[in-house]
């Protein structure tokens, strides 16, 4: 992003990550690279929290 702001002045600039081919991940430029950036974000938060609840569980002697 940062590199995108300074070679195409605009986070967004088509110039930063030109057009490819239809259907391909980069093919229309930096969103879905970002989308998927987040995603893997938010799947590393949920995995985190998911491991917090299982440790308090353990640690507190619940059995399901």
């Amino acid at each position: 992003a940062l590199s995108g702001l300074i070679w195409a002045a605009g986070f967004l600039d088509p110039r930063f990550l030109p057009e490819g081919d239809f259907g391909h991940l980069f093919s229309a430029g930096a969103i879905p690279v970002i989308y998927s950036l987040i995603g893997l974000k938010v799947g590393a938060e949920l995995l985190g929290i998911l491991d917090a609840m299982r440790c308090k569980v353990r640690r507190e002697g619940v059995t399901a």
